[in-house]
């Protein structure tokens, strides 16, 4: 258990879908700043270090893509 009661994940399933999620919520903050910023989309598509899907205990690994490129990959599985 982690402090205020939250508890580890405890596979690397469950890792990995934590990632993703996360991931997830930093595509679609990435997107209402773009169409916020810029309704015409001319800043273009932001890089942004993605979390390493792979679900490995400890894994701290990046990968830094474009909205675009990560939402690609996603759809292929996990982005590692």
């Amino acid at each position: 258990s982690v402090p205020g009661g939250l508890a580890r994940a405890a596979g690397g399933e469950q890792r990995r879908w934590t990632r993703q999620a996360e991931n997830a919520v930093v595509v679609r903050q990435l997107l209402g700043w773009r169409a916020e910023r810029d309704p015409g989309h001319g800043l273009g598509d932001p890089l942004f270090p993605f979390s390493c899907e792979c679900g490995n205990r400890g894994c701290e690994q990046t990968v830094t893509l474009s909205v675009t490129e990560y939402q690609r990959r996603s759809a292929d599985g996990p982005v590692t």
